[in-house]
């Protein structure tokens, strides 16, 4: 979480400020961070956002207030970041340097946690840290911008999170914006549990009508211990022995 001191950041010429109340707004997104990866799939709404327009003017204004929201508030000095081409901005470093002391990373397989804006260019699953046996938890976790308006209803989530009475056939979830060997990556990241790397991902669909990255924008989690399957598969019940195993 945010450990940096962010009171002079006006002081400081081209790096805008963080949170408004450092503390509790970390606090708030931090909650909202915990409910999405807690329920798989489900959207969640960020309601407070730093500025962040300036950062990088290519991104949905909306979304890219919502990633350094995430960043702000996960990041420290012992999480290396890796930016992807779209985030890796001079303007960003700075950001992410000042208010929350991470290194940023030249390479994704030394991050703790990867912001991704454009997720069609997105490095493959195995190139980010797994864990290992003694310590699954020192994984990647990935940050990616998605559509969560332009969803299709190709795949069904189910496992620990996602209730299956109310979801028999698993909760539609299927962002658009995602390249297309990302479920497959996925599945594959999925079969090393307690190994894999997490997804966070945030809606690049949302219009900021401020322009200033001040509008609730929304995150979904994925951890590595939800399984997804194509729509057809689910209703046939592919995922049904898996899910009451996970669910337990």
């Amino acid at each position: 979480m945010n450990r940096a001191d962010t009171s002079n950041a006006a002081d400081r010429p081209g790096i805008l400020p963080g949170f408004a109340d450092p503390i509790h707004d970390a606090q708030r997104c931090f909650r909202a961070v915990l409910e999405a990866m807690a329920h798989p799939g489900k959207p969640v709404e960020l309601a407070v956002l730093p500025p962040a327009l300036y950062l990088n003017a290519s991104m949905p204004p909306a979304c890219l207030a919502g990633m350094v929201a995430v960043a702000l508030t996960l990041c420290d000095a012992d999480t290396p970041v890796w930016l992807d081409p779209c985030l890796d901005t001079p303007a960003m470093r700075r950001h992410l340097r000042f208010h929350c002391g991470c290194p940023i990373v030249a390479e994704p397989g030394t991050a703790r946690f990867a912001l991704i804006g454009d997720a069609i260019k997105m490095p493959r699953f195995d190139k980010f840290i797994a864990g290992d046996p003694e310590y699954p938890d020192r994984s990647a976790t990935l940050i990616i911008a998605a559509d969560f308006t332009a969803a299709a209803p190709g795949l069904r989530l189910s496992g620990p999170g996602i209730s299956p009475a109310r979801y028999p056939h698993g909760l539609p979830f299927d962002p658009a914006g995602l390249p297309a060997w990302f479920w497959e990556d996925r599945a594959a990241n999925r079969t090393g549990y307690p190994l894999g790397v997490d997804v966070l991902f945030v809606d690049s669909g949302q219009i900021d009508s401020g322009q200033t990255g001040s509008d609730a924008v929304r995150i979904a989690g994925l951890p590595r211990t939800t399984d997804a399957v194509p729509a057809s598969r689910a209703a046939s019940g592919a995922f049904k022995e898996n899910t009451a195993c996970t669910l337990q």
